[in-house]
């Protein structure tokens, strides 16, 4: 099967070409997917990045084995998210059995640094993963990622009740933990630190945004710091969140130079302005489709382009 626009393709197309061995198509539905299935797997985890790193790339090779049995009877990256749980929730279980048998001895160190008594200051990461395991799955899908107790239960295998209870429970411990003093809870832009402290503490009605599906970066819709008395005695301070990386001072018409792949063919487009969206005469585009330009790339370059032209000129 041909893919002409491949970042155009929805997830059953790209995963057809998957199983068709395009390599192409795999390369667009990873970097589609990847960002949100790492964000959720190291907090299921507790924050362990490496241990994540080896877990989301189980998942992967687990779901290209099993793609020819999926049915598209729900969305790809809840089917894809439910296989990265189960491998997380495995990890854990080893992880329990090495510390139980003290076979592991920095790692065990490492999980009671982890847990060590708060003082005034701990981001958002750090408090979740004080959360118990199962409580803390059920908190990160439903409070940060925005799943239904309904797709939850049906990705842990467990009743709706039970997910609403671990819910409840969830929350009520991380009103204990930022309850303990004055705590700032940072984090990347797009975190889900604002949504998850209007659940903890309803009424406070912090802004919130869409994170980007595809790349994972927010909208920085926390804009200035702000102190909140917490009902459970303490305060918050919410302070802005920011990528990790970022554009500034780039003209959206001059990014496509940023990108070495696509210098040869700027020269040729039809139209001086071209941005290499939809233009008729886009050689660039035209490259991409003969695969002389990966995939990723243009992916990477059309994401940067939107999130440049809808970027503020001033703070509001």
């Amino acid at each position: 099967m041909h893919f002409p626009m491949l970042t155009d393709s929805n997830d059953a197309e790209l995963a057809a070409g998957v199983q068709a061995g395009d390599e192409a198509c795999f390369h667009v539905l990873y970097a589609r997917h990847a960002p949100q299935l790492y964000r959720v797997v190291v907090r299921v985890l507790g924050g362990d990045a490496t241990e994540a790193d080896d877990v989301v790339q189980e998942t992967w090779l687990r779901a290209l084995a099993a793609l020819g049995g999926f049915r598209w009877e729900s969305a790809f990256s809840r089917w894809l998210i439910g296989i990265g749980i189960n491998q997380a929730r495995d990890a854990l279980r080893r992880r329990s059995r090495s510390i139980t048998a003290g076979s592991d001895g920095t790692r065990t160190e490492r999980l009671r640094a982890r847990v060590a008594p708060i003082g005034e200051r701990i981001d958002l990461e750090r408090a979740v993963a004080l959360l118990p395991a199962r409580r803390r799955t059920v908190l990160v899908l439903h409070d940060i990622e925005g799943y239904a107790h309904e797709e939850i239960g049906q990705m842990l295998g467990c009743h709706v009740g039970t997910s609403k209870s671990q819910l409840h429970k969830a929350r009520a411990k991380l009103r204990e933990i930022l309850a303990a003093g004055g705590s700032v809870v940072t984090g990347p832009s797009g975190a889900g630190k604002s949504s998850l402290l209007n659940a903890v503490q309803p009424g406070l009605q912090l802004r919130t945004g869409e994170l980007s599906a595809k790349v994972g970066r927010g909208r920085h819709t926390t804009v200035s710091a702000v102190m909140l008395p917490l009902d459970g005695g303490g305060f918050l301070v919410d302070t802005p969140g920011f990528s990790e990386v970022g554009l500034w001072g780039v003209d959206p018409g001059e990014l496509d130079d940023c990108f070495p792949e696509f210098r040869p063919w700027l020269a040729q487009c039809r139209y001086a302005d071209c941005v290499h969206r939809s233009e008729p005469g886009c050689r660039v585009r035209e490259a991409l489709e003969r695969g002389e330009i990966d995939p990723s790339r243009y992916e990477s370059y059309a994401t940067l382009f939107d999130e440049l032209k809808s970027a503020p000129e001033a703070w509001e």
